[in-house]
């Protein structure tokens, strides 16, 4: 056991690589700490795209290899004569892979396989299996596909870590035992506020006045993000203080074309003048900083990573009372919740940070306490460190 301590543990973390999210971001600070203490990690990408020029770009000291074998969706019988026949050819390639992806980890000695996304943990799961490898699974969803919950009671190589208690409960409910999950916060690196900075950068690309309020949201445009709720929301902001210019903006991967026309039909002439959807962009701090409040119609999220950014930048913040978000915003004294899909209630809600100042300074002020204390990197990974010595012993 004390050798163990000594060994320089070798941990691979595979990437899909088409995306870039919240999930990648709080990996990546992880993987830089584990590097300054010793650990020899190895970044695998299954394909090439915006992850890989992302790192290209942006993270001089990180190295990546690419690993192109297919990824695998977790798969469901439809049992009839083309459903059957699908499903058998699926399980033979998922078995094949898994079986080449398994040599790999035997021939470059990898000590723990820690994954960071749904597809990522199914693509690997059964390679780690075979090769007899530790696997981390990090639950940064809602949850797990029920053909891995089933298999992880079989397999005791295998620990699930997990981003809040949202997500433990989600997987309690699917009989997972409390032993074999972990909670770990995400580590957040805390930025020095430049409000005026951020404020007059962002109103110069949006071409608009010192004056405009500006509200934003960011997240994949995606339907459990209700981008379409957003929309009409801005339409009742702006019919309730015709007085001032109100510019929402939405910013992240434009996943589903139908819902940004959707979105365009709802805000009609305001498109692109007063209401702008933006595609991901890698550094988006300084846009958070900018925005007069934030508000998050999203549901079901595991554990917002938007929401503890602006805390740090200390930006106001509105959100929908659904999954993960009541662990990070205590109504009215750091943030502020409505209930699902109640836009009577996120109007209010702007409209009171917009007008009372010293309200929204009290609970930015608490916001960003708060999460300095919850949020630190050097708590996040000794934890991280104790896990994975733990397992290895």
């Amino acid at each position: 056991m004390g050798n163990n301590k000594k060994k320089v543990l070798k941990v691979l973390f595979p990437y899909k690589g088409d995306s870039i999210g919240g999930s990648f971001k709080s990996s990546l600070i992880l993987i830089k700490e584990l590097q300054n203490r010793n650990f020899q990690i190895v970044i695998a990408l299954h394909e090439s795209g915006k992850l890989a020029n992302y790192i290209d770009r942006y993270e001089d000291s990180i190295d990546y290899i690419f690993y192109k074998f297919p990824v695998f969706q977790p798969f469901f019988i439809k049992y009839d004569l083309y459903g059957i026949y699908y499903f058998v050819i699926n399980i033979f390639k998922y078995v094949i892979y898994s079986i080449k992806l398994s040599i790999y980890l035997r021939r470059a000695r990898i000590d723990i396989v820690h994954s960071n996304d749904p597809v990522i943990h199914f693509s690997w799961f059964l390679a780690c299996i075979f090769s007899h490898k530790h696997h981390i699974i990090h639950v940064r969803t809602s949850g797990l596909p029920k053909i891995i919950t089933k298999f992880v009671k079989f397999s005791f190589r295998v620990k699930i870590l997990v981003v809040s208690d949202y997500v433990k409960r989600n997987l309690a409910l699917k009989n997972l035992n409390e032993d074999r999950v972990t909670l770990i916060y995400n580590p957040f690196h805390f930025p020095i506020p430049n409000k005026g900075k951020s404020n007059s950068a962002l109103r110069k690309e949006l071409g608009a006045s010192e004056e405009t309020v500006v509200i934003g949201s960011f997240g994949n445009f995606i339907e459990r993000k209700n981008p379409d709720i957003f929309a009409e929301t801005y339409l009742r902001v702006k019919e309730a203080i015709p007085e001032k210019r109100i510019i929402f903006i939405w910013v992240g991967q434009l996943k589903e074309s139908l819902l940004l026309k959707k979105v365009k039909t709802i805000v009609g002439e305001s498109w692109g003048k007063d209401f702008y959807v933006l595609d991901f962009r890698p550094n988006v701090d300084f846009m958070i900083e900018g925005c007069d409040l934030l508000f998050i119609p999203a549901i079901d999220e595991p554990y917002g990573r938007t929401l503890i950014e602006a805390m740090l930048l200390k930006t106001p913040l509105i959100a929908f009372n659904s999954g993960g978000n009541n662990e990070i915003i205590e109504n009215d004294v750091n943030g502020l919740l409505c209930s699902m899909f109640d836009i009577d209630c996120s109007v209010n809600a702007i409209i009171r940070i917009i007008n009372d100042k010293t309200f929204a300074n009290f609970i930015t002020n608490n916001g960003r306490d708060w999460a300095q204390k919850r949020h630190n990197i050097d708590i996040h990974v000794n934890k991280v460190v104790a896990m994975y010595r733990h397992i290895i012993c």
